[in-house]
């Protein structure tokens, strides 16, 4: 059980039944109830990607099923023509949203929160703290940066609630996805609740939400889906032979 300072209380639980890796937790906030999906990434023989095309958006179940994935997830802010919001690179090129300038990386309230695919596997980093050059591997940026060294990272409440999707990092190194199956919560909300989770995250990071949060999860009896609207660009996980 979780409770915000000054604020309502809010219970968590889990769900069996689910394939491994993956849980189902409950968020009850005053007359409110939020279930989000929990997923510990693949890591061993899988290797990610960032593919995106602003011409032909597509829910992430109709993503997977076009690339023959094994997951994907939405991926970054997008503008009215379907092209990245933030900085985004991927092998077929660079947005024309530049690399931030080591002053742009040190504002707390631009877009702090990079993702980055390094060595096939997922790099997650807060850029005020840990500002680079320009990133060799495919990178996204987006914001904002929910919780970094552990701490809840948003401050205030605006009360925009959203459906919502989120990649979290434990100190162990292992990556998370987080997406909300029902309800919507604001950024604030989930802040303090990443901050609380027993897997004690270190980092975390808000993808697009809205509309756009959605994972599809080819399973052997069935397949895991929070469905999406359309989307143009997506994070993609694919097996890799041994």
């Amino acid at each position: 059980m979780f409770v915000f300072a000054g604020a309502s209380v809010i219970a968590w639980c889990f769900w069996p039944r689910l394939p491994d890796g993956l849980s189902r937790r409950t968020i009850r906030i005053g007359d409110r109830e939020i279930g989000l999906l929990v997923y510990r990434l693949p890591s061993s023989l899988r290797e990610y990607a960032l593919v995106g095309d602003p011409s032909r958006p597509k829910s992430v179940r109709a993503w997977r099923e076009e690339l023959g994935a094994d997951v994907v997830f939405n991926g970054s802010y997008f503008m009215e023509d379907g092209t990245p919001a933030g900085y985004w690179k991927t092998g077929k090129g660079t947005s024309v949203v530049p690399w931030p300038s080591p002053v742009e990386q040190a504002d707390p309230y631009g877009y702090t929160f990079a993702l980055s695919i390094m060595n096939g596997g997922l790099e997650t980093r807060y850029l005020p703290w840990d500002p680079i050059t320009e990133p060799v591997g495919e990178t996204l940026l987006s914001f904002p940066t929910l919780v970094a060294n552990g701490m809840a990272m948003v401050e205030s409440d605006s009360g925009q609630l959203a459906r919502r999707t989120a990649v979290a990092e434990d100190a162990d190194g292992t990556d998370y996805l987080i997406v909300t199956e029902r309800g919507t919560m604001s950024l604030f909300e989930l802040s303090q609740w990443l901050a609380s989770q027993p897997e004690r995250f270190v980092i975390a990071g808000n993808l697009d939400g809205g509309p756009s949060a959605g994972v599809s999860i080819e399973n052997n009896r069935q397949d895991i889906e929070v469905l999406s609207a359309s989307v143009p660009n997506v994070v993609v996980i694919f097996s890799r032979l041994p």
